[in-house]
């Protein structure tokens, strides 16, 4: 699994990880440029690094070998099963979008595609530039639903919603959804099958039952821990 390690001998990161590619682990050096990124977000030596971090650091060319040099789009694909374990939550990849806007001059398409590769929302992101919202930087194209399209019934309506992860073969998603007696929270789980997306499991809250069944569930998390 991908490690983020800090030099000993000397300020700086590294990665060790094995790509799907390769028999054993390689070492990928980080440009010095990313080293405030990685502060901001709060990874530290010894923490494992969802490949989503990874290919963020790759788009911009940001991972390179001793050997090769920089890393191109399509090298260091990860071993796949390693994705669902290192998945970024919604809130972490939200966080990480904004430490690289924060630290890093990057362009409007080069944020573009860290939010694709992080699954946000263009238009629902936050900018750290306090001068520039998110919709004056991403302004909505014309015809555009900001509502993400997810492979539900067609007779759900689905209102807003969030992918938790998403891998080759598996996606996770919550769903807010128009229910008959009010919205609902939908929590799904669907397998890739061919080339279409099959639902695994299903959990359905009202959302005015929330409340009670949020404290039930808090305890029992708290049992788990």
């Amino acid at each position: 699994m991908p490690t983020l390690n800090k030099y000993a001998d000397r300020p700086g990161y590294y990665i060790r990880a094995r790509p799907s590619s390769a028999d054993a682990p390689i070492t990928y050096q980080i440009e010095s440029e990313a080293y405030p990124v990685i502060d901001s977000y709060g990874m530290q030596d010894g923490d494992k690094l969802a490949w989503s971090v990874i290919q963020s650091l790759k788009s911009l060319g940001l991972l390179y070998t001793n050997e090769s040099g920089i890393i191109g789009p399509d090298e260091f694909e990860p071993d796949a099963s390693q994705l669902e374990e290192t998945a970024l939550d919604a809130a972490a990849a939200r966080r990480l979008a904004r430490a690289i806007a924060k630290n890093l001059d990057v362009t409007e398409s080069e944020l573009r595609v860290i939010l694709e590769i992080l699954n946000i929302d263009p238009t629902t992101f936050e900018s750290p530039d306090t001068t520039r919202t998110a919709s004056s930087r991403f302004p909505t194209p014309p015809g555009y639903s900001p509502i993400p399209e997810f492979p539900v019934h067609d007779n759900i309506e689905v209102l807003a919603g969030e992918t938790v992860y998403k891998t080759e073969d598996w996606w996770k998603g919550v769903i807010l959804a128009a229910g008959y007696n009010g919205p609902d929270i939908l929590v799904y789980l669907w397998r890739k099958n061919g080339d279409a997306w099959k639902r695994k499991q299903k959990y359905k809250v009202a959302v005015k039952d929330w409340k009670s069944e949020r404290s039930i569930i808090n305890e029992l998390v708290s049992q788990a821990v």
